[in-house]
């Protein structure tokens, strides 16, 4: 029995590791940092002001995600060495995976916090607006399929976070 669970879970790592990780156009793009949010504030006519501030949190979102995306990469590598090396078990492996599902956890707490962020800058119209252009910007790009799929999207359909 043990040797068909561990034959199991060799079978899933391995799998999962020859699918395609990248999404987007192209091999391994990835979304923009920022969910191309640029496009969608550019029809809420900003003051300069909140366009500086913005552009501050954006700066310091991307910094962040960055860094979360290293080191999920970090953790794609290592459970490929575990796995490769033989001497794994199901406690190792159970390890690994919450590790991985910790920066996934991150990289979904970041986003959201990224727009919320966003969304203390802007007024009650632009928030009204946003909600309005939110939508239809990512339908356009697959974007909202993306998220849903992904598991990690902060904010989908009937989505009250403007």
């Amino acid at each position: 029995m043990k040797r068909l669970i561990v034959f199991s879970v060799m079978l899933l790592f391995i799998t999962a590791a020859a699918l395609p990780q990248g999404r987007g156009k192209g091999p391994g793009k990835g979304m923009k940092p920022g969910f191309g949010i640029e496009r969608m504030l550019s029809k809420l006519n900003l003051t300069a002001d909140q366009k500086d501030k913005i552009e501050k949190l954006k700066i310091d979102h991307q910094k962040t995600m960055v860094d979360l995306q290293a080191s999920l990469k970090k953790q794609q590598i290592d459970r490929k060495d575990l796995i490769s090396g033989g001497t794994f078990n199901k406690k190792d492996i159970l390890n690994q995976a919450e590790e991985m599902n910790s920066i996934h956890n991150k990289i979904a707490l970041e986003r959201a916090n990224f727009l919320g962020n966003v969304a203390e800058i802007l007024t009650d119209a632009q928030k009204k607006e946003l909600k309005n252009v939110m939508p239809s910007a990512m339908d356009k790009k697959g974007m909202k399929r993306n998220m849903r799929n992904s598991g990690k999207g902060t904010c989908g359909a009937g989505c009250n976070m403007w």
